[in-house]
């Protein structure tokens, strides 16, 4: 009896815990039904909510009441004013700066630059008229022949030998009366000396003897500054050109400038 008893107590447990099971087994799938069909019954609130944030952004970002940054504005203005300005369609050849104003010897260079590219664009055209070969040789354009060129050539060489000539004459005929000048002066020099030495020797002259030994002793002096002086002037056989400047102005009263 008491075996049977708690075979009875056994099983009527084992039922009970088996429908306690069976019942929260219930419950939760219960509950997750529940639970999908309060996320199946949100999702379209969700997803509109999902749609309306998209349209509100982009409504936002479209929306023409945000106002334009103001460096961004800025740009534009700048933009807008660099398109407004003239373009020119050939690049300038230099740059020139506000500042630094040209200088007087780049304003020379200019006009020169200037003026020499005027003149080699007419010396191009007067290249093409039917005178630019005898223009541009003006020797050539005289040339009439060989005959009247030797003649021209001739009498030009003439004169030049003559016009030599003259000045070698001047030279020579002022060289003669110099050197014959100085050649009378010592020869008069000489004819005192003898005489003077002759009176020393006889004693004729009134005057002492030591004057007379004096004056005869200064006659010799006179006479060596003459022969040193026509020796200088000598040196005038090299020519006026190879003499010294010296004795051309002390004794030809020549100023010969460098």
């Amino acid at each position: 009896m008491k075996h049977t008893a708690a075979s009875s107590s056994v099983k009527r447990q084992t039922r009970q815990s088996r429908r306690q099971s069976n019942d929260d087994a219930g419950d939760t799938y219960e509950s997750h039904s529940q639970n999908n069909e309060e996320a199946a019954n949100e999702s379209p609130d969700k997803d509109m909510k999902n749609t309306t944030d998209l349209d509100d952004l982009f409504e936002d970002k479209n929306s023409p009441d945000e106002p334009i940054p103001k460096e961004f504005d800025s740009y534009l203005d700048s933009l807008v004013d660099s398109l407004a300005q003239p373009r020119s369609e050939t690049p300038l050849p230099h740059t020139v700066t506000v500042n630094s104003p040209p200088q007087e010897n780049d304003l020379a260079a200019a006009q020169s630059v200037s003026h020499d590219g005027i003149a080699a664009l007419e010396v191009i055209n007067d290249q093409d008229s039917p005178d630019a070969i005898s223009s541009s040789q003006p020797f050539l354009a005289t040339y009439s022949d060989s005959k009247s060129e030797s003649r021209k050539l001739e009498e030009k060489i003439d004169r030049v030998l003559q016009a030599l000539k003259n000045s070698q004459e001047f030279e020579y005929r002022l060289a003669e009366e110099r050197l014959y000048a100085q050649k009378n002066e010592l020869c008069h020099l000489f004819q005192q000396l003898d005489k003077e030495r002759a009176d020393l020797a006889q004693h004729s002259s009134e005057a002492e003897p030591g004057v007379l030994l004096e004056t005869v002793q200064s006659r010799e002096d006179q006479i060596k500054d003459g022969v040193m002086k026509l020796k200088d002037m000598a040196e005038i056989a090299m020519g006026f050109g190879r003499t010294s400047k010296t004795i051309l102005k002390d004794h030809f009263d020549l100023d010969v400038e460098d």
